[in-house]
């Protein structure tokens, strides 16, 4: 079992989230009057991908592995969307693009995860989402919060102690590994005595493939690292039809998981091509472009195994992709009756491992606050011999659960 350590930060409310995203190109401001809910799931599908868009173009990590879960920032984001009002709630709305209010988008989130549910139950592929809400006894949510996070996210809610910094790490600690299957064991940051709030969200994905490889064909192959440097690492030997594009400076194929709910979504660029410039220009247009365009063509794949994690701290990211004032000086009415508090953490926890089996991947996310203080012909080859992106999406939803960048496959 894979585990992630918390790291350590100095006195925080904690606001704790994981997960996927979602693909579409709908404007939210044409929902208003668009109450079904296909046009609902639609909607907050197509902000989530935006955001998971808007997000990967931050340099995150340049150079490096990197695995996160876009939806999971989004979701829990919007469990603190759902607790605010005026410019606050306005700011949110615009980074991450919440099409509805924020009553309204709550509900468009419980639908969605209500869409995907049944979809989550095909023998060999199960992907979890839970959330909980974690309250000080000194400052209490409301009560009307807490029922609209409960009925739309289902999330639990808890009143604690602060204080008893180590009984409450203990207590949020064993939720998130019970809600990671293990695959994580600590919340990120820790727990202080100025905490006001915490809301936890996890994803979890375990997925077989639908046409798995055999481990006997697997062998190992140079992976470039670029500068001219290469690595021996273990590849992943197959022939199969899968759906395949050329275009654009990339070849874009799609391995299905077991039920063929889901699938990893592979981006490797043509040789020469460098992976960064593919990422400032990704968007839920190519993305949707690239998957109306495959076409299911027999490849003979080489791919190498990986298994990594990463942590990333998502404040200053954000707040690049927006004014700070929405978290120096939140305005959270909806969340409670009364309390000063400046979002002073987001932090985001996630691992991935494939190989011949499928893939398993996790995530932990979490936001501070504080007191105021992816007819038969010869085989194209397709060789992942060099850095790639990839997406783990629900095929008919087009949610992305979980997004990220192979530099590195050893780790």
């Amino acid at each position: 079992t894979s585990a992630i350590q918390s790291s350590t930060h100095p006195r925080r409310t904690i606001l704790a989230c994981a997960a996927g995203l979602a693909c579409g190109i709908l404007s939210g401001s044409t929902l208003a009057a668009m109450p079904d809910d296909e046009a609902r799931v639609n909607a907050i599908n197509d902000a989530n991908t935006t955001f998971a868009c808007d997000f990967l173009r931050q340099e995150l990590k340049p150079g490096e592995n990197l695995i996160f879960s876009p939806y999971g920032i989004s979701e829990c984001f919007g469990m603190l969307y759902a607790g605010s009002t005026g410019r606050t709630s306005e700011m949110l709305a615009d980074i991450f693009n919440y099409p509805l209010p924020p009553a309204e988008t709550m509900a468009s989130f419980g639908r969605l995860r209500e869409a995907l549910a049944p979809r989550q139950e095909s023998e060999g592929y199960e992907i979890g989402i839970a959330n909980s809400v974690w309250a000080s006894e000194a400052t209490p949510f409301r009560a009307s919060y807490v029922d609209l996070v409960q009925s739309s996210l289902g999330a639990e809610p808890h009143v604690v102690d602060f204080t008893r910094t180590k009984e409450v790490t203990a207590l949020m600690d064993g939720w998130v590994e019970k809600n990671t299957n293990g695959l994580i064991t600590k919340a990120p940051g820790r727990v202080s005595p100025a905490d006001i709030m915490v809301l936890l969200n996890t994803v979890v994905l375990d997925a077989g493939w639908l046409f798995p490889f055999k481990p006997e064909l697997t062998a190992d192959q140079s992976f470039e690292l670029g500068e001219g440097r290469v690595a021996a690492t273990p590849f992943m030997q197959q022939t199969a039809r899968h759906w395949y594009k050329q275009q654009d400076g990339v070849q874009v194929f799609e391995l299905p998981y077991a039920g063929s709910q889901a699938s990893m979504m592979v981006i490797l660029p043509d040789e020469g091509r460098d992976l960064a410039e593919i990422e400032k220009s990704l968007s839920p247009e190519r993305i949707k472009a690239w998957r109306k365009g495959m076409q299911l063509t027999s490849l003979q794949l080489s791919m190498p195994k990986f298994e990594f994690q990463a942590s990333l701290d998502l404040l200053p990211i954000i707040k690049e992709m927006s004014s700070g004032e929405v978290f120096s000086n939140p305005q959270l009415g909806r969340m409670f009756k009364a309390a000063s508090v400046i979002i002073s953490e987001a932090l985001q926890d996630a691992l991935v491992k494939v190989d011949e089996r499928g893939t398993k991947a996790a995530a932990v996310t979490k936001v501070t606050g504080t007191r105021s203080f992816r007819p038969k012909a010869d085989p194209t080859v397709v060789n992942v011999n060099r850095p790639f992106l990839f997406l783990v999406r629900d095929r008919k939803f087009g949610t992305i659960y979980f997004m990220g960048r192979v530099m590195d496959p050893r780790g």
